[in-house]
């Protein structure tokens, strides 16, 4: 999905750094709301 839309490898690497900044967010909260520090 990405690879067909994005030729760029810069661009593509700042996606895929967003997509997982993303996804580390979500991962992050959740740990947050289990075990608060």
């Amino acid at each position: 999905m990405i690879d067909a839309e994005i030729h760029s490898p810069g661009l593509r690497a700042i996606a895929l750094a967003v997509l997982s900044a993303e996804s580390h967010g979500v991962v992050l909260q959740n740990v947050t709301k289990i075990a608060p520090e």
